[in-house]
């Protein structure tokens, strides 16, 4: 059974994310056990999943990695409920919820098949060179490993601090990662230009067009 701090918890994220019933096919891997489980995914939000497994469930508490049909693999946290239902609790970052928010969105109103072409668009390998500029005005023409809508990863001897801010083209971002052959960059959404960038970026940024 959980306790109160658990329980408040998931009723949080019962208010804060809206639910979606599912009755997909799902595969949980718990690193600390040798086999595999097999469930079905009964709902899914933008905060977890509610799990129905076949044979005896993980305990709770144990890291592991949810393959749901179409939608892909998430990483989180086992979870029991008071009334003996079992789920898991998503750990990732903002734009990867945002990601699974649009991705439910997309099979409420159009079903599992929109999923996965959505899936499938969303990002896709390039060869096209892109420019990001930072705050000091400097700018550096990169080719494109990989890019979505959010977020790109650029092939470059230049590595900014991590959590720095940019610019590319019209968008703003922060790097978010170092690789061996340049950096990652999400991008960010903002109502008004972000303080952080110098004010000259955009100007520099079209005089070099």
């Amino acid at each position: 059974m959980l306790n109160i701090v658990d329980a408040l918890r998931m009723a949080r994220e019962r208010r804060e994310y809206e639910r979606v019933s599912v009755a997909l096919p799902g595969i949980l891997s718990v690193p600390s056990e040798p086999t595999v489980k097999k469930c079905t995914v009964i709902d899914l939000s933008a905060g977890g999943a509610r799990l129905k497994y076949d044979d005896a469930p993980p305990a709770p508490d144990r890291i592991a990695a949810l393959s749901i049909e179409g939608f892909g693999i998430f990483e989180g946290i086992t979870v029991w409920d008071c009334d003996a239902e079992y789920g898991m609790r998503f750990l990732f970052g903002e734009s990867e919820r945002q990601h699974l928010i649009q991705s439910l969105s997309v099979f409420a109103a159009e079903g599992l098949a929109a999923v996965t072409a959505l899936r499938k668009s969303e990002r896709w390998p390039q060869m096209s060179q892109l420019c990001f500029v930072r705050p000091n005005g400097q700018q550096y023409l990169c080719e494109v490993s990989n890019i979505s809508f959010y977020g790109v990863a650029l092939k470059t001897t230049e590595r900014p601090p991590l959590q720095e801010l940019v610019r590319i083209g019209e968008t703003y971002g922060r790097v978010v990662r170092h690789s061996e052959d340049g950096v990652a960059i999400e991008f960010l959404m903002f109502a008004e230009k972000p303080s952080g960038v110098s004010a000259d970026i955009s100007e520099r940024s079209a005089g070099a067009q």
